[in-house]
């Protein structure tokens, strides 16, 4: 299952960070009515009303050119232009409007940089550069222009260490340099660069934790440590750290919790609370906690709609409502309460489409769509209307081409593009007077690749790589094509090597080796090879063994091995190794009776297996196909 990291892309500092400083703060001619331009696009921004926040921002850099132009002495104006620009920008990436953004954000650059030429060393003119640098970044950073943005991130933290070494406790600096380090960290994670990503989160909240209670920026640094708390949980997640990223999930939760008491409004807050209880949702769903995992993503949707309350103009409230009713949606699905899932993910979809009303290139809500409609067909073909499953599929990879379209170097989407065209491929196969598509699976695996280019260590990647590769050996060994379908496992085994050569604790990884290892072994068996079909299913029976040693609580696990041992148990019968393979069936036996005991809905998709196996057990001629792999 695809991951989703679709998280809001923090867009600066802190208000206090973004407007406050040393040396330059006096604002002169931009007041109205006793408050000034500047403060009231501050106040519009901060609440999302992001039309009239523009508009106040581009009044105050009128009002700062005119002054310039008529000799007015220009710095207080260059700097409130400096600012306005900078709010700028936000709005407009509010607004998706990436483009204007990129040229607010880097006028306000080349404005820092002018007051720069003449003092050097002076700290509002730093920290507002830093800053800027940092809100440039993260925009290059949505659309996928990682380069630019590592160099823009390094250097904000850079100009941040300058002004710490002129004055150490500059809270200011100190924020914006764990903005960045986070934002490194972030994109490090998309990367698959999961070593530097780590370490890049825990110097950010090094970074934040040096703020001290007393400061005025104290809930902007346990903000600041919430969010970054929220993408290591994610990155633990990704790794298959699941005690750790619980650990780290209920610390952002807890951090969440604790600004919340001190300012209930806190929208930013809120909505990092309800994407921590995403991925606490997602982690006990794991565990098979149906009950706690449904709690938490209840939980998530309840914080993001009190978030929308507070500020209806806000799409982070609405992308993060779609997230955690998509999440919802899918656990329903896991669960086959098909009605539920439908209802819940029908409603996600219809939360993603208000958000596509008003920008239509928010990439968080196409990625979140395109998620959704993966769902969908999946409800749809576990209801057993394939047609309509054929169609979403479709949907699907329409959606995340969309994505592309907008963020062409989008990991996330390129893998998930290839699953879903992986997907699409195999419905096609099992339906009446379909084309044999097998074909497609070059473009699958291309789109894939593509993917692997921009994390080459992506375990995430490298996983799918090689079910790809084995969903087309079935499709390889269902047209008789037995060389062919033994030399796609072969590459899809060499993917799961090189994922474990970075993760060597990582289950799935091992889980997806029993898998391929299994269809390996029937290759064989049919190919007469039946010593190496035995080593195969040997192997095959070790890989889940080793899944389950790192991961006792993953249910699946239980009835893979189950499933791997009938096939193990079968070859060996049929080489007159009878006492062999009877224990091998007995203990698949065993191993389905706590599978089902665990998961009793998993019921149907053992069904086949079981009834083999029964047989077997009997005497009577059992069916000697392979097993169903589902």
């Amino acid at each position: 299952m695809t991951l989703l990291l679709v998280l809001p892309v923090i867009t600066g500092s802190s208000c206090a960070a973004q407007f406050g400083g040393n040396g330059l703060e006096q604002r002169h001619s931009t007041s109205t009515d006793g408050k000034t331009l500047l403060d009231l696009a501050e106040k519009e921004l901060a609440v999302w009303h992001d039309e009239k926040a523009s508009s106040y921002f581009n009044s105050v850099i009128e009002i700062c050119d005119q002054k310039i132009r008529k000799g007015v002495p220009s710095l207080p104006f260059v700097v409130d232009k400096a600012k306005a620009l900078r709010g700028e920008g936000d709005a407009n990436l509010h607004m998706s409007r990436h483009k204007a953004a990129n040229i607010s954000y880097s006028a306000a650059i080349k404005l820092w940089d002018s007051i720069l030429q003449n003092s050097p060393a002076d700290l509002t003119a730093l920290n507002g550069k830093a800053d800027a640098l940092s809100a440039l970044a993260n925009l290059k950073q949505v659309l996928t222009q990682f380069d630019s943005a590592q160099s823009d991130f390094i250097r904000s933290i850079e100009i941040s260490d300058e002004i710490l070494k002129l004055s150490s406790s500059d809270s200011v600096a100190i924020i914006n340099k764990a903005h960045a380090q986070m934002g490194i960290g972030r994109m490090e994670m998309t990367l698959g660069k999961h070593a530097t990503a780590t370490k890049r989160f825990k110097e950010s909240l090094e970074s934040y934790g040096s703020i001290l209670d007393t400061d005025s920026l104290y809930i902007d640094s346990l903000l600041g440590r919430q969010e970054t708390l929220l993408y290591l949980a994610l990155l633990q997640s990704s790794m298959g750290d699941s005690d750790a990223a619980r650990l780290s999930c209920d610390e952002s939760i807890g951090l969440g919790s604790k600004v919340l008491k001190v300012a209930p409004r806190n929208v930013r807050s809120r909505l990092n609370k309800s994407l921590a209880l995403d991925r606490l949702g997602y982690l006990k769903g794991q565990r098979n906690d149906f009950t706690a995992a449904l709690s938490a993503y209840r939980e998530a949707v309840q914080n993001s709609e009190a978030a929308s309350k507070i500020e209806p103009s806000n799409l982070n409230c609405l992308n993060t409502k779609a997230e955690a009713l998509a999440w919802q949606g899918r656990l329903y699905l896991i669960y086959y309460e098909i009605p539920e899932a439908l209802a819940t993910s029908s409603k996600a979809l219809d939360v993603c489409a208000d958000v596509l009303r008003i920008a239509p290139e928010d990439i968080r809500a196409l990625e979140t769509r395109a998620f959704i409609l993966s769902n969908l067909a999946t409800i749809e073909l576990t209801a057993k209307r394939e047609t309509k499953a054929l169609a979403f599929r479709k949907d699907a990879i329409d959606a995340w081409s969309q994505v592309l379209t907008y963020a062409p170097n989008n990991c996330n989407a390129l893998r998930s593009k290839a699953n879903a065209i992986n997907d699409w491929i195999l419905l096609n196969q099992t339906l009446p007077q379909q084309k044999n598509v097998g074909a497609k699976y070059e473009d699958a695996l291309n789109c894939n690749l593509l993917a692997l280019k921009l994390a080459p260590s992506d375990s995430r990647t490298l996983i799918d790589r090689a079910n790809i590769l084995h969903c087309k050996a079935k499709v390889e060994i269902h047209n008789g094509h037995y060389p062919e379908a033994l030399a796609a496992c072969t590459e899809g085994l060499a993917s799961i090597d090189e994922t474990l050569k970075t993760k060597p604790n990582l289950s799935s990884a091992f889980a997806y080796r029993g898998r391929i290892l299994m269809t390996c072994g029937n290759i064989n068996s049919k190919l007469s090879q039946n010593g190496v079909a035995l080593v195969n299913l040997k192997e095959a029976v070790a890989a889940y063994d080793k899944a389950l040693v790192l991961e006792p609580t993953q249910t699946s696990y239980y009835g893979k091995k189950a499933q791997a041992l009938v096939e193990l148990g079968i070859q060996q019968e049929q080489m007159s190794l009878d006492k062999e393979g009877r224990n091998s069936l007995l203990a698949a036996k065993a191993l389905f009776d706590i599978a089902l005991k665990k998961m009793p809905s998993d019921s149907e998709l053992y069904k086949y297996d079981i009834k083999r196996l029964n047989l077997r057990l009997a005497g009577d001629s059992p069916l000697d196909a392979e097993a169903t792999d589902q």
